[in-house]
């Protein structure tokens, strides 16, 4: 096993601020590649040498002439097994001999530490891959992935679904600890022989996860979490739920992402919320893929209202479907006549050619309605232009 440089160095400056001596990581090759003395980097180190062969410690006196090597002691250091690399302290060898161990000891904790850390990473890696592929690159998870994992993913006998976690202001901090919390949570997973029922990743400044059906209490008790976890940051967080697929993720991702742009966000935003596709509904059509044909309805429709009727009619027609229907109801909850409300909806129909009394005409009005909120269309007295690409 090999240490590199740069946690070599880390090592030597971290015992150092605690020793107070000049200490350093030498290779089994008996070169020194980390010292706090940078002038013996790159130097062989005889002493070493003796360290390795003996595989003991090795006291250096004043005395004693080993090439490249300075009184004090150097210490072997094992993981799993395996000699790694000597560690040597510079000084008086009565007054660090005492460290010798504890210098031994800590470097070995810190060397399996970037080990364990090194494996996380390369497990986070393996996991964003393996999940890009799922998404985006579905026609190359043959070449990809090995055969058990193709037939994990790929299998009929559970239905997955993929969620996608978006934070709005600055959520560094926020992301941080639902990283943390995220892998303590799958990682218990290991134990109850679930491991490769989750996968996750940070996409985009989100986080996606794709997860089988049977563990969807345990993905549900995460994203309640999620929400904790921002109110702790006073950061506010959409949590979509996409359909449930049994192989075409992608579709599943894509309409988490439409519960995304049917969801109050950016900095209109009041509130945390967990939305799934499922509950959809006229939410389904706001596709900002089709947003010239939305356009071009709500025009067909409003198109002889003014702004403040607009809004005056949506409020009424809102009323309506709460109230279902009724004119005194309605009438109430505005504090107006019946009379008066029923002189608004002929007003209605006379501009629109539309009835909120008539089920279809009902539905049409709020379907323009709510492309109209959610789009905000300020020339909705003009036709939309046609552009060379929506001719088709």
């Amino acid at each position: 096993m090999k240490v590199s440089i740069q946690l070599a160095q880390n090592i030597v400056e971290s015992m150092k601020s605690i020793i107070k001596q000049d200490i350093n990581f030498i290779d089994t090759d008996c070169v020194i590649i980390a010292s706090t003395d940078p002038k013996r980097v790159g130097t062989f180190h005889a002493g070493a040498k003796t360290v390795v062969e003996k595989n003991q410690m090795l006291i250096v006196s004043p005395e004693d002439s080993y090439e490249g090597t300075r009184p004090g002691i150097n210490v072997p250091v094992h993981v799993n097994g395996e000699m790694i690399a000597v560690i040597g302290i510079t000084g008086d060898p009565q007054q660090v001999t005492i460290y010798g161990n504890i210098l031994r000891k800590m470097t070995e904790i810190l060397v399996l530490e970037d080990e364990v850390s090194a494996l996380r990473q390369r497990e986070v890696d393996r996991s964003r891959m393996l999940l890009e592929d799922l998404i985006f690159y579905p026609e190359n998870f043959k070449e990809r992935w090995e055969e058990n994992t193709l037939e994990n993913w790929r299998s009929e006998d559970d239905y997955k679904r993929i969620v996608s976690i978006r934070p709005t202001g600055n959520y560094f901090a926020f992301f941080k600890d639902l990283r943390r919390h995220l892998e303590m949570k799958f990682e218990t997973l290991a134990a109850q022989s679930l491991r490769k029922s989750v996968i996750w990743m940070e996409h985009e400044q989100q986080f996606v996860i794709l997860y089988k059906s049977k563990i969807e209490s345990l993905i549900n008790g995460c994203l309640e979490d999620c929400l904790n976890i921002a109110a702790q940051h006073d950061v506010f967080v959409t949590v979509a739920v996409g359909s449930k697929v049994h192989r075409n993720f992608k579709k599943s991702y894509k309409d988490a992402l439409l519960v995304l742009e049917n969801s109050q966000s950016g900095e209109d935003q009041t509130e945390s919320t967990i939305i799934h596709y499922d509950d959809l509904t006229i939410e389904l059509l706001f596709n900002t893929e089709n947003t010239y044909r939305q356009e071009l309805f709500c025009h067909k429709v409003l198109q002889n209202l003014s702004k403040k009727e607009i809004q005056e009619f949506h409020h009424i027609l809102e009323l309506f479907g709460e109230h279902n229907g009724s004119i005194v109801a309605i009438a109430g909850a505005l504090f107006i006549h019946k009379n008066t409300l029923q002189y608004q909806l002929q007003k209605l129909k006379r501009l629109t050619g539309y009835d909120m009394r008539r089920y279809e005409d009902f539905m049409i009005l709020r379907l323009a309605f709510s492309l109209y909120e959610k789009y905000n269309y300020e020339m909705i007295t003009t036709e939309p232009d046609l552009d060379d690409d929506q001719v088709h």
